[in-house]
């Protein structure tokens, strides 16, 4: 059984006091990030033109000894005199990385990047570490490729997390997304399935500059998934978090609080009753009826939804249009 989060009679203000210290809980299940400054610029290694569409390949920087790579697609009848919102799309795991959410053709449910430039989106698609080109065309075998990446963060980070590490980057994506004058950092979004849709979750949860989110696939609460946390690759997620669960067979936190840190901006969660890596869909709309209540408190109760479907583990053509579609509603064109 779940926290709640609003309780009866509970104002706004003892709300906020509730969300910030469950900020602070989730929070300190991703350790402790290494005190760097990086400085948002980048620089364009290439551009290149695809499915009629702008796009350029950048660099930036994402800690003082690692760069990160992204495909910035450009809005279709590109105006460098205008702003645009900007949706920032994360893949999931794949060796693929960002080339997963530009690729109609080998990822034809995950073209996210391409999608939204033709409907006037400029989309930022990074690599999620260790994907991409984090790990280069060399690699070949997807879970050996991320145990060795992962062992190896933690011998330099000991005390750092993965999921905190791709938190900071997603961070470092928006800074250098706003230093970009075609784009109204006041109008970013995020979409993401499976890792994307999880890492939609923390960088909405942790970052207000994202105004509307979609995550697919995304929301795994932990109480049902204690058994994929401490085991496999789950457990280098956060070893704080998956080390608690191992001693008490309880999570710190759930994902009603996650989604609750969202409020009051804009979220569509599209969740399967079919899907092999999440079989409890019961669990996930419990965490949003429990969020769903500090929405209506900050009185915004129609900027949080819940899609269930049977497609699984995917996006099929409708549900990507009922994400865009919440684009559309709240980020401004």
């Amino acid at each position: 059984m779940l926290n709640d989060l609003v309780t009866i009679g509970m104002t706004a203000d003892e709300c906020r006091s509730a969300l910030r210290k469950a900020r602070l809980k989730i929070g300190k299940t991703m350790g402790v990030a290494p005190d760097f400054t990086i400085k948002p610029k980048y620089e364009i290694l290439k551009k290149y033109t695809g499915y009629g569409l702008e796009h350029r390949l950048i660099s930036y920087k994402v800690l003082p000894t690692a760069e990160n790579r992204a495909v910035l697609v450009l809005p279709k009848n590109f105006d460098a005199s205008k702003k645009y919102p900007c949706v920032l799309c994360l893949h999931g795991t794949t060796l693929a990385g960002k080339l997963g959410n530009v690729d109609p053709v080998k990822s034809p449910h995950r073209a996210y990047g391409i999608e939204l430039a033709q409907k006037g989106y400029a989309a930022f698609v990074p690599d999620q570490y260790p994907f991409g080109d984090y790990c280069g065309p060399s690699c070949r075998d997807l879970h050996g490729t991320m145990r060795k990446h992962y062992e190896s963060f933690y011998r330099k980070y000991p005390k750092w997390s993965i999921d905190g590490r791709r938190l900071w980057d997603m961070q470092r994506a928006l800074d250098v997304i706003e230093t970009m004058k075609f784009i109204d950092s006041k109008n970013i979004g995020a979409i993401g399935n499976s890792l994307g849709g999880r890492s939609v979750m923390y960088i909405t949860a942790f970052d207000r500059r994202i105004k509307a989110a979609v995550s697919s696939t995304g929301v795994s609460p932990n109480a049902t998934n204690i058994y994929r946390n401490i085991t496999g690759l789950g457990k280098y997620n956060s070893p704080l978090l998956s080390e608690n669960m191992r001693k008490t067979g309880k999570p710190v936190f759930d994902y009603h609080e996650m989604i609750s840190l969202c409020a009051p901006r804009a979220l569509l969660m599209l969740e399967p009753f079919n899907d092999e890596y999440n079989p409890d869909v019961t669990a996930v709309i419990e965490c949003f009826h429990k969020a769903s209540k500090v929405y209506s408190l900050l009185k915004e109760p129609k900027k949080v939804e819940l899609l269930v479907h049977g497609d699984g583990h995917d996006t099929q053509p409708d549900k990507r249009e009922a994400a865009y579609t919440w684009f559309d509603k709240f980020l401004v064109q």
